[in-house]
């Protein structure tokens, strides 16, 4: 499962790179929050390293509650529960327990 959303999460930044916000943001409230791992450990890694790569050029309304120091490290501990959108949290939910995607 987590093999399928790490193919369908990489098309999807490839070609929309704005979205390495929500993923990053939904694979970490669910691994710090919920422990669930929505990605594979080296999906998330990259996520972090291209998010921080093209940090400049890249613009979200959620892209403020991250902070490159955590980007740089790999890790979305940081952020507290409250700190998530109840977007990225009910949409990260919904994904976890979606068997087709």
């Amino acid at each position: 499962m987590t093999i399928n959303r790490d193919v369908r999460c990489s098309e999807i930044i490839q070609s929309k790179p704005h979205m390495l916000v929500p993923w990053y943001l939904m694979a970490s409230y669910l691994y710090y929050w919920e422990d669930i791992s929505l990605l594979s450990d080296s999906l998330y890694d990259r996520l972090c390293k291209q998010l921080l790569d093209q940090w400049d050029s890249i613009e979200h309304r959620h892209k403020g509650l991250i902070d490159r120091e955590s980007l740089a490290s790999g890790t979305g501990y940081a952020l507290l529960r409250g700190d998530y959108p109840e977007m990225t949290k009910s949409c990260a939910i919904r994904l976890a327990h979606d068997a087709t995607f």
